[in-house]
């Protein structure tokens, strides 16, 4: 008998787990029950923001990881701020994997 309580104890907690992770997965107010995120979006207004580097990032020091972004309609300044994300995002990681980013400017 006890290790059916066991059992069954486990089954709710993956059940509850499940539904953590539909909810965690959701798109925030444009999420349609049934269907993927398209990723991350931007907001519907333009707002003016920086945030800056960390502390200790360096510009133009090699790197432990490999990114390779394809640029998809991204103007010459949108390029060059998102380039300046991705060194940043780069000085943080390491991997012996490259990292393929395929990004869309609309």
């Amino acid at each position: 008998m006890k290790h059916f309580y066991v059992l069954l104890l486990f089954i709710l907690l993956g059940l509850g787990n499940v539904e953590a992770q539909q909810r965690t997965l959701s798109c925030g107010h444009q999420h349609v029950p049934g269907k993927a995120c398209p990723g991350i979006m931007g907001l519907p207004e333009n707002i003016d923001a920086f945030t800056p580097p960390p502390a200790n990032y360096q510009p133009g020091v090699d790197r432990a990881v490999n990114i390779q972004v394809t640029y998809n309609g991204f103007t010459p300044q949108a390029q060059q701020a998102f380039q300046y994300a991705v060194d940043i995002w780069a000085s943080l990681l390491t991997s012996d994997v490259t990292i393929l980013v395929d990004a869309t400017w609309e």
